[in-house]
């Protein structure tokens, strides 16, 4: 461990107690640092303020890590960094069952929520991929979005209330925890999908939604996945309360009975709803070879399509735009990757058991074919790509480049919050 490292381990020690710190010297560490890297674990709002202090003071950056489903890199790897990890912080702080109002710390991983607030009835209407790992704090850092924003909007509109521990150790709060709160600027839509850069997220409040008393999915089979997005399509056109609607092919549609691509609908809500929804769905004539209806747990590739081997492109869209990027898809990357379109949303994932499916492809041609369609897009298991995605996809870049650089001038004057997250020059 260097000299620098061995001083930060003792400070961090001294300032938070033996029990908040350790080092990982093998295997993976968390935020794809090089190791050996110091984890620092603090156990409240105060001890994250404190070692943000600490770190600033020995001139090494802090890596915000939840449940490390997102993986992150430093941009200078020379440049000393410690991991700071909400995994003591994973308490949950108040469940307003009347309001449908829910609090915890930023550390309590999804399905644990789920699970502390499912006997009344609620869910938090969040569903990332990996959610048996990702984090609150993690998932509103970085925005992960899900299928149930089709349904209840995206991550931002589901935030309420959050706590912040900025750059230069100050403790902030914004929002509240009630629904009705519009005084002021919303700062929690500014702090959502900040990748922590703007500060480290310790606590969340969370509007719930309560679980649907009947669900199934749908499902057609088509022998292209253009000839199920175009049939998708329709369906988005002339029944829009369906909960989701998905194209896919490959792997993802194994549990569907027949053969080539599918298209799946989702339908939530109470029993004569759903049962009325599906009869308008099977009321169209949509070409497909053959039809069925699935179990709401049915197809898990379209609540978390992700390969267990990090072999995943990410790519969004204007949702209208779906035949054109799968078009371009199949042009750059070929048939043999598994996708699911999101029909009413317009994220594509594409995944591969093979993890080096994606190095073959020309990045910057992919690039020049996606600037048109205005194109988001990710390689969650590279933790390079952030990097490379400004250069290569010129419509990722951010409008707001001189409003990004203030913030994070005033909020982390230091630099030390996720260093080399964004490519904002000095």
């Amino acid at each position: 461990m260097t000299e620098v490292f061995s001083n930060t381990d003792e400070l961090l020690r001294a300032a938070l107690g033996a029990d908040a710190v350790y080092v990982v010297t093998e295997g993976d560490a968390p935020g794809a640092l090089p190791t050996p890297t110091i984890v620092v674990a603090p156990a409240s709002a105060e001890q994250v303020a404190e070692a943000v202090r600490v770190a600033t003071d020995a001139g090494v950056g802090i890596v915000p890590v939840g449940g490390d489903t997102a993986p992150r890199r430093s941009r200078n790897e020379d440049f000393p960094c410690v991991a700071l990890s909400l995994e003591r912080m994973s308490g949950v702080v108040e469940h307003a069952v009347e309001d449908l109002v829910f609090t915890a710390q930023a550390g309590l991983v999804l399905t644990e929520a789920q699970a502390a607030i499912a006997a009344h009835g609620h869910r938090v209407p969040l569903a990332p991929p990996l959610a048996a790992r990702a984090t609150l704090g993690g998932i509103v850092a970085c925005s992960a979005e899900g299928p149930t924003r089709n349904a209840y909007g995206s991550v931002r509109d589901q935030v309420l209330g959050i706590q912040v521990v900025h750059g230069d150790g100050r403790i902030s709060r914004a929002g509240g925890r009630v629904v009705k709160n519009v005084t002021g600027y919303d700062l929690c839509r500014l702090y959502t999908g900040s990748r922590g850069v703007l500060g480290v997220i310790t606590e969340l409040t969370l509007r719930l939604r309560p679980i649907e008393p009947a669900a199934c999915r749908l499902a057609w089979r088509f022998p292209r996945i253009e000839d199920a997005w175009n049939a998708g399509m329709t369906l988005r056109r002339d029944i829009p309360a369906l909960y989701g609607l998905h194209a896919a092919r490959g792997t993802a549609t194994d549990g569907i009975s027949g053969e080539g691509a599918a298209l799946v609908a989702t339908l939530r809500g109470p029993e004569a709803f759903v049962e009325a929804l599906g009869a308008s769905c099977w009321e169209h004539d949509l070409g497909a070879a053959s039809q069925e209806v699935l179990q709401p747990d049915a197809v898990p590739a379209i609540i978390g399509p992700v390969s267990a081997l990090d072999a995943w492109l990410r790519v969004c869209v204007l949702p209208a735009d779906g035949g054109r990027l799968l078009t371009t898809l199949a042009q750059r990357i070929g048939d043999d990757a598994d996708l699911v379109l999101d029909v009413l949303g317009g994220v594509c994932d594409v995944t591969h058991e093979d993890p080096g499916f994606l190095d073959p492809v020309d990045e910057t041609a992919l690039g020049a074919d996606l600037e048109p369609l205005c194109a988001q897009v990710d390689r969650p298991g590279d933790p390079g790509f952030h990097l490379r995605r400004l250069h290569l996809f010129p419509s990722t870049r951010p409008g707001g480049v001189n409003v990004m650089q203030a913030l994070m001038r005033s909020l982390d004057p230091a630099g030390v919050l996720n260093p080399g997250r964004y490519e904002v020059a000095p």
